[in-house]
């Protein structure tokens, strides 16, 4: 972790979430394309959150997300399935759990205590992807936090 400052390192530390990365920005949403959000490199992470805020409102029509990871060896894994986002407003909060369930979707940025609870998980070498069902219009900024399992290895 050279590229961290002792200083930062301990308030990492003391916020317990880890390493930040993002917001970064979904482009258009084209149906069934998958959208390399972050790169997984050096080795295994352990992602302690990993959220999207709506920044554009989604069209309305019925756009089901989901998001995965593409490890460089390996079989995709599901981190959570579709939800519909077509009512969320600008400000709303994704939130995914990594568990394979529904991404958890709340206006007001709001996400509930039971939903966020005890959660995190482990990514290998490869990508964080986004896929939208839909070909529609809207934004979202997605960001994670981290920490790296293996000497080397980092998400960005």
């Amino acid at each position: 972790m050279a590229f961290l400052n002792q200083s930062q390192r301990d308030i990492a530390g003391v916020l317990n979430f880890g390493i930040h990365v993002g917001p970064t920005a979904s482009t258009a949403y084209v149906a069934a394309t998958a959208q390399t959000l972050f790169t997984v490199t050096g080795g295994k992470c352990f992602v302690t959150l990993f959220m999207g805020t709506v920044t554009t409102i989604h069209e309305n029509t019925t756009l089901n997300i989901k998001t995965q990871t593409a490890p460089t060896v390996g079989t995709a894994v599901a981190l959570s399935t579709d939800v519909d986002t077509d009512t969320l407003e600008a400000g709303a909060t994704l939130f995914v759990e990594g568990d394979g369930s529904a991404t958890v979707a709340a206006n007001g940025g709001v996400v509930l205590a039971a939903s966020a609870a005890g959660r995190g998980f482990i990514v290998s070498e490869g990508t964080i992807t986004f896929t939208p069902g839909a070909t529609a219009t809207g934004a979202t900024d997605w960001e994670l936090w981290y920490w790296p399992l293996d000497d080397g290895a980092a998400i960005a």
